[in-house]
């Protein structure tokens, strides 16, 4: 069974809805309960009237029968009709003819040729009163009308039968009854809105004011406060709404701190939902300083991926795949990402993997930092060691080439004081820093001009 259509309903409808329908199906047990009471009331009357009648009647009909006077028997019977109620009356003798009776035709014939043209129900109830055999008074009720059917043993040779109509008594208690409910259900209704109006006033109005506040903190005024008075339970509902939108206000302040000092940071925040083209879901609006906006980002227009450099793509690809699967969840990453002018950024991407309960990815979220002058220093540094390698490597070479000339020199001075001890003269050089040959002073050299001594160097 579907309740949506009442839940649709406001509680401030729903419930003064429902005491009325409640109120009305109150009134309409009472109706009906009373009604049955009220039939049984006037059944009980009319059932103790009908028995004096019948009693009464039974004395004057013996009296009468015994005397023998059959027209003072038909004016008895006759005069039964005066009596409220009664329609029908038959007196019949002890071959079952009708002697007396309310309507003239009915004398004289056969009571069962007479109860043939009356209703089935009447039928019904003449049978069931003929065939009692006491002779006490027997009331019968007609199944089907409202009505009563009395009989009575006059004689054991005469039955008196007398049918009376309840309707007219039943409907003048039915119009007494009916103006009374309407009395009780205009009273029941009116307690039911009144029990609504307060209702409203204590309940309906400050659970409406709870559902603008939290609608207000829905659409994003924070500053909406219920401020509900008092100790029942929308006061304490009313309550943890204030102190809730009070956390929330004092985070927003916290968060707007946060924001301001990512914006003014050269750092970029980012989350990518773990889907097809890894659509962005936040990124901060410091993005614009690599030229982009972030409602581009946002909204699809541009992908991350497209600006990415197409060289770096493949290698990104396979290490995020490798962490989705295996881990860790945080990692770091250097790749190019275009600049909107069309120059070329190195980002420094530090990303870690939210996952759900099953451990699957859900969001990816990333700290981008421009680290494009700090791959400038490193590039001139390289370029630095590569000069002072090739540098060295000179200095190596020309090292080589000056030893090479200074052996050759060492090995020639060794020679020349060879000569010279062989011809008895003191080496002129001095092959060894420990041990340094003395040199003959010059006036013990043999003569000879200064391009000699040059040329024997």
């Amino acid at each position: 069974m579907s309740w949506h259509p009442v839940h649709a309903l406001p509680v401030r409808l729903l419930v003064p809805l429902v005491l009325f329908l409640l109120a009305l199906g109150v009134a309409t047990t009472n109706h009906l309960i009373q009604m049955r009471a009220m039939v049984k009331d006037v059944e009980m009357d009319s059932a103790q009237r009908l028995s004096e009648r019948l009693g009464i009647a039974q004395t004057h009909l013996r009296i009468e029968l015994g005397l023998g006077n059959r027209w003072q028997v038909r004016r008895l019977v006759s005069g039964l009709a005066l009596h409220d109620g009664v329609t029908h009356a038959w007196l019949a003798d002890g071959e079952n003819y009708v002697i007396a009776a309310l309507a003239r035709p009915e004398l004289q014939r056969p009571l069962a040729e007479v109860l043939a043209r009356q209703s089935a129900p009447l039928r019904q109830a003449a049978h069931d009163a003929l065939s009692e055999k006491e002779t006490f008074i027997h009331i019968h009720t007609v199944a089907g009308e409202t009505a009563l059917l009395g009989h009575v043993t006059i004689f054991p040779q005469h039955r008196l039968l007398v049918r009376v109509d309840l309707g007219e008594q039943l409907a003048a208690r039915t119009h007494a009854l009916r103006s009374e409910l309407w009395r009780e259900t205009a009273a029941i209704i009116l307690l039911a809105a009144l029990l609504a109006a307060l209702l409203h006033a204590l309940w309906f109005s400050r659970a409406a004011r709870i559902t603008a506040t939290v609608t207000d903190l829905g659409s994003g005024q924070i500053d909406a406060r219920a401020r509900l008075h008092g100790h029942d339970e929308l006061a304490e509902i009313g309550g943890a709404i204030d102190r809730m939108a009070d956390e929330l206000q004092a985070r927003q302040s916290q968060l707007r701190q946060l924001e301001s000092l990512v914006i003014h940071s050269p750092v970029v925040i980012i989350t990518w939902r773990n889907l097809p083209n890894r659509p962005v879901t936040y990124v901060s609006e410091n993005i614009r300083q690599w030229g982009y906006s972030p409602a581009d980002l946002l909204s699809g227009k541009l992908q991350y991926a497209d600006l990415i450099h197409h060289a770096d793509l493949p290698r990104l690809d396979v290490d995020v795949a490798e962490h989705h699967v295996h881990g860790p969840d945080e990692y770091r990453q250097e790749y190019r990402l275009r600049h909107a002018d069309g120059h070329w950024l190195w980002i420094d991407d530090r990303s870690w993997l939210t996952r759900d309960a099953n451990g699957a990815v859900t969001n990816i979220s990333g700290v981008l930092a421009d680290i494009s002058e700090r791959h400038r220093l490193e590039e001139a540094q390289q370029q630095q060691s590569a000069l002072l390698s090739q540098r060295n490597e000179e200095l190596e070479r020309f090292n080589r080439v000056m030893v090479g000339r200074e052996l050759d020199m060492i090995r020639l001075k060794e020679q020349i004081n060879e000569l010279s001890r062989q011809l008895g003269r003191a080496p002129p050089f001095a092959v060894n820093l420990t041990d340094v040959p003395q040199i003959a002073p010059a006036t013990a050299q043999p003569a000879g001009t200064p391009d000699e001594k040059g040329r024997d160097a």
